[in-house]
């Protein structure tokens, strides 16, 4: 059974749907390598959350995102946001912080680029 938007909006905080953004923007090659996570949490550490909290959400966010195929990751980020949108400033850092994360080990993919502009349209609309 998957995890829905619904469920979503009745259970995650921001930092829940900030994790999952992230790791799309790392996971969008299939792949999440350590040097990906190390810097998914360096930015995480710039929130004001305990370190337990991080790990803890990290972990739930990440068996949900494993759960999702691809077009159910596209759906449940645009009802998400719809749903529960973030202001300029957050958008901005966000996308900030998603150039780091794809650049995290050199090399940007073209999958990664392709997340991170479908994002950027749903944090947009």
């Amino acid at each position: 059974m998957k995890f829905t938007v619904k469920e979503a909006l009745e259970n995650w905080t921001k930092l829940h749907y900030l994790v999952y953004l992230y790791i799309c923007v790392g996971k969008s090659d299939y792949s999440l390598i350590d040097v990906e996570i190390e810097e998914i949490f360096e930015k995480l550490e710039k929130l004001d959350y305990e370190d337990d909290e991080k790990k803890r959400v990290f972990k739930e966010v990440l068996k949900i995102y494993n759960q999702h195929t691809d077009s159910e990751i596209y759906e449940f980020i645009k009802e998400y946001n719809n749903a529960n949108p973030f202001n300029a400033e957050d958008k901005k850092m966000i996308l900030k912080y998603w150039e780091d994360i794809m650049e995290a080990y050199g090399i940007v993919k073209v999958v990664e680029m392709i997340m991170f502009r479908y994002i950027k349209k749903a944090l947009d609309s």
